[in-house]
């Protein structure tokens, strides 16, 4: 072969020596990106976890409330029936008392 042929033969296998390094570097590259990638969903996974948790705990709270509430308002309900049946006694021990003076 001649010597020209060998020197484009050699050119081309600089040039894609050349090309493969360039791929390498930014395989090199993407590898990293994909660790810090990693890394990031790492954490955001553990944070989700975390909030998942928080979210549980503040889900019970709000059940435990509405239950305590319910509860409150039964006992209101039942002491504001008790109040009206006080006051009925009251009044009528009152105009019964109004009677006894009256006929005195």
């Amino acid at each position: 072969m001649s010597e020209h042929i060998l020197n484009q033969i050699l050119d081309k296998l600089q040039t894609m020596d050349d090309r493969i390094g360039n791929f390498e570097t930014v395989q090199q590259s993407h590898g990293q990106h994909l660790q810090q990638i990693i890394q990031i969903v790492g954490t955001t996974n553990s944070k989700v976890e975390e909030l998942t948790e928080a979210v549980d705990t503040l889900t019970n709270d709000v059940t435990s409330l509405k239950d305590n509430q319910q509860t409150m308002l039964q006992i209101q309900h039942e002491q504001q029936k008790i109040l009206e049946r006080l006051s009925v006694r009251s009044i009528s021990q009152e105009a019964d008392i109004a009677e006894l003076r009256r006929i005195k």
